[in-house]
Parts: C-alpha cells; sequence; structure tokens
C-alpha cells in the first residue's frame, strides 16, 4: 500500500518493495500502526467464582498485622483475618488475639455462625504475604492445619491450601485496603479481657468490663 502509493504520485523507486519494507520495519509508527489486535490470554475462573450461590458460600481467608492496642498501661498484639467471598468480593473481618490455632478457628467459628454456611474456603500457608511482617509469616508456619481440616469438616466445609501467588490476588487487594485503615487508626480500651471484636463493618469495638469501658456504638444501615 505504501509502495503503490509513492508511485502514484509519480516516484518508481528501484528494489521499492525492500526498500520501502526495510523503512517500516525500523519505523516504530508504523510497526504500532500496523500490528494486528492481540487478545489477553486469560485462564478460565474456577468454578467456585462463577456458580450461584449465597455469599460467603466459597471464600478465602488470610490473615494481616498486627497491631497494636493499649489496654491501661500496657501495649498488647491483636491480628486480622480477612474472609473474601470468591464470586461477590464482599469481606467479613475478625480479629485474633493470638496467633495460635486455637484463637483462628474461634474466629472461624464466629464467621460461619454469622454468615452462614460455608462450602470451601481457600487459604495459603503464609508464604505469599504481601506487605507482611516477618513475625506474620514466622507464626503462620507454626498453624496446625490438621486441626484446622478437622474442624471444617464437621461442618461440611472443604479447606484447599494454595502456594501460588495468584490464587491469593484477590485476598491481597482486601488486605491492602483493610490493613491500611487500620494502621491509620489508634486503639485503646481500659478493658483487661481480649477485644473479641474489634472490626465491624470497619468500626471499632470496645468490649468493656462494668459501665467504665468505652465502646463506638454501631449504626444499622
Amino acid at each position: 500500500m505504501t509502495l503503490n502509493e509513492i508511485r502514484s504520485n509519480g516516484y518508481w523507486i528501484i528494489n521499492g518493495v525492500s526498500a520501502v519494507g526495510s523503512y517500516i520495519s525500523k519505523c516504530f509508527l508504523c510497526r504500532k500502526l500496523r500490528r494486528s489486535a492481540e487478545s489477553q490470554k486469560m485462564a478460565n475462573l474456577p468454578e467456585d467464582r462463577l456458580e450461584p450461590a449465597p455469599p460467603f458460600t466459597y471464600c478465602a481467608v488470610d490473615f494481616f498485622g498486627p497491631w497494636y492496642i493499649k489496654e491501661r498501661r500496657k501495649e498488647v498484639k491483636r491480628y486480622g483475618v480477612l474472609f473474601t467471598c470468591m464470586s461477590s468480593r464482599a469481606i467479613h473481618l475478625e480479629t485474633s488475639a493470638t496467633m495460635e490455632t486455637d484463637s483462628f478457628i474461634n474466629a472461624l467459628r464466629r464467621f460461619i455462625c454469622r454468615r452462614g454456611p460455608v462450602r470451601q474456603i481457600r487459604s495459603d500457608r503464609g508464604t505469599n504475604f504481601v506487605g507482611a511482617s516477618k513475625e506474620l509469616k514466622q507464626a503462620l508456619t507454626e498453624f496446625n492445619y490438621a486441626n484446622i481440616t478437622t474442624e471444617l469438616l464437621k461442618r461440611n466445609c472443604d479447606w484447599i491450601e494454595t502456594n501460588r501467588s495468584k490464587d491469593g490476588y484477590v485476598r491481597t487487594v482486601m488486605l491492602a485496603k483493610a490493613d491500611g485503615f487500620l494502621d491509620s487508626k489508634g486503639v485503646r480500651t481500659r478493658s483487661q479481657r481480649r477485644l473479641e471484636r474489634p472490626i465491624d463493618k470497619l468500626i471499632l469495638l470496645v468490649e468493656g468490663e462494668g459501665q467504665d469501658a468505652e465502646s463506638v456504638p454501631v449504626e444499622e444501615p
């Protein structure tokens, strides 16, 4: 086409095909405009992200933190547990006082009691936490996954462990939002008891003992 346009203007180039082809191959703009459109190569989504089901029937779980709260005059650590629905991207946040297996199972029970039965939960073994602290990674390696699996089998729920970072993309995006929000907020409580739910709709709730505890009410939508 380019060579014909040149000839139509009255110019005849000797060995024009090779000359024009050589020029076009070296021109970035020409190669960009002449390049055929390409399609993005993408694998099919897993069935648990496409199957019509109630929210959190298929979900993924991950940890974030720790962050520090003040109880009277001492500082204690608290960890966040993030559950995200694989189909709707909705999230549910719980707290874990420690990184022990029993503490996570308690958070899992609270999640199931509030959101209903769960068919499948995806997680990793703490090898691909983006921006997580070294302490968090080390604590996750001490998890007793056998006990967690046993607890889920009682509820007819499958526990799937993944080691590929791409499988944790959904969790990583949600963790970045939740972790950034919590790091910007100070948490204080006079209670000596464990904070059972400092996160609810990203609003901190403080559980107190008696009348001297401070709390933040949650407004119903």
